[in-house]
C-alpha cells in the first residue's frame, strides 16, 4: 500500500487466522507525500503478536473472514504470473498496483477531508480474493492516517485508521507498521455507487485532538461512523492528501481488472470546504519494474480514474498534473 509519506515503510502482511477487529493495515512511515518518488520505498517486516496472530494482512480482520496466506493469492484462472517478473526482495514488497493521486491545497491550517469514491470495476469478493483497498490518507504534520473502502476476502469493507493515536472510542490498536487506532467494519459497498468518505477534526483539549471518520453513502444519504481517534496535539493539522488503489496481498503482475473514480477532494479551513487546487498522478511502490499495468486517467470536473489489472495500458506519464 502506500503512501504515508512521513510515515514507517509500508508493511503488507496476510494471516492464516486472526480475531475479529485484530489485524494491521497499511502504515508507512517514513514514506510518501513530499518525497521524491525514487525515495517511496516499501518494507514487509513480518510482525508477531501473540498466539496464531502473525503475519496480518492490511485490514484482514474485522467481523468477515481473513484472506488465505499470499500462497493462495495465486492468478485469477487462465492467467499467470509472467515469467519476466522479477522475484521481489521481501524487504521491498508491496502490492500490485501502487497508482496514486496527490492534492494540494491552498489554505492552512486543515482540519478535515473528504472525497468521493466510484468502483466501476472489481473482482467479487470471495474466500481467495485477498486485500484490495481504494484509500483516502491524509498527512498531518506529523503522522496522519487513512479512510477508504477495501475487499477482504469474502466480505466488502470499511476502514480508518490514524497512526500513533492515543486512543479510540470504537476502534482498536494496531502494531507492526507503525501503531495506533483503526475502526474496521464490514460495509456492502456496491459498484458504480458513489460514496463520500470524510475525516474532520471535531474538537481538542489539554490531552489531544479528536479526529472522526466516516463513509456516506450518497445515493441513500445514509452516514456510516467509523470511529473517533484521539492523538496528540503534536501531530497538528492536514497538511496534503492523496488517493490510491493497491491490491495489498497480491504478488504478481497480472491481478484482475480494477477500475476507480475519486471525485471532488476537499479540505476543511475555517468551517469552509475549499477543493483541491491541484492534484497529480504518480506510479508507485511497484517492485514488479516490467510490469505497467496501472494508469491514470483525467475526468471531467476535479475527477480521476485509476485503473489497476490485466488490459490496462500505461499512457498517462508519471507526475502529470490533473488539473
Amino acid at each position: 500500500m502506500r503512501h504515508a509519506r512521513y510515515f514507517l515503510p509500508l508493511v503488507v502482511l496476510l494471516a492464516a487466522a486472526c480475531e475479529p477487529e485484530d489485524y494491521f493495515t497499511r502504515a508507512y512511515e517514513p514514506g510518501y507525500i513530499g518525497l521524491p518518488t525514487s525515495q517511496r520505498t516499501g518494507s514487509q517486516t513480518p510482525v508477531s503478536d501473540s498466539g496464531n496472530k502473525t503475519n496480518l494482512p492490511p485490514g484482514s480482520g474485522g467481523s468477515g473472514s481473513t484472506p488465505k496466506p499470499i500462497a493462495s493469492a495465486t492468478p485469477s484462472s487462465g492467467s499467470s504470473s509472467p515469467s519476466s517478473s522479477p522475484t521481489p526482495d521481501p524487504s521491498k514488497m508491496a502490492g500490485a498496483g501502487g497508482i496514486y493521486v496527490d492534492f494540494t491545497y491552498p489554505n492552512q491550517p486543515l482540519i478535515g477531508v473528504q472525497a468521493e469514491m466510484k468502483i466501476t470495476d472489481a473482482p467479487d469478493p470471495s474466500p481467495t480474493a485477498g486485500v484490495i483497498f481504494w484509500s483516502h490518507q491524509f498527512n498531518l504534520q506529523n503522522h496522519g492516517g487513512y479512510i477508504g473502502l477495501q475487499i477482504v476476502g469474502d466480505k466488502r469493507k470499511a476502514i480508518f485508521s490514524m497512526w500513533e493515536a492515543l486512543s479510540s472510542d470504537t476502534g482498536n490498536t494496531f502494531g507492526g507498521e507503525g501503531v495506533g487506532f483503526q475502526k474496521i467494519i464490514d460495509y456492502d459497498w456496491r459498484p458504480n455507487m458513489t460514496y463520500q468518505v470524510n475525516v474532520t477534526r471535531t474538537k481538542t483539549d489539554s490531552t489531544g485532538a479528536y479526529w472522526r471518520g466516516s463513509v456516506t453513502d450518497l445515493t441513500t444519504g445514509a452516514e456510516t461512523y467509523l470511529a473517533t481517534h484521539k492523538v496528540p496535539l503534536t501531530h497538528g493539522t492536514i497538511r496534503n492528501a492523496s488517493v490510491w488503489t493497491e491490491y495489498a496481498t497480491h504478488r504478481y503482475c497480472e491481478v484482475p481488472y480494477t477500475r476507480a473514480e475519486f471525485s471532488n477532494p476537499k479540505a476543511l479551513s475555517d468551517n469552509t470546504w475549499l477543493p483541491a487546487s491541484s492534484a497529480k498522478g504518480t506510479y508507485l511502490f511497484n517492485v514488479y519494474s516490467s510490469c505497467p499495468l496501472s494508469n491514470f486517467i483525467k475526468l471531467p470536473g476535479p475527477a480521476a480514474a485509476l485503473e489497476v489489472g490485466v488490459g490496462v495500458e500505461r499512457v498517462t506519464p508519471e507526475n502529470t498534473r490533473l488539473w
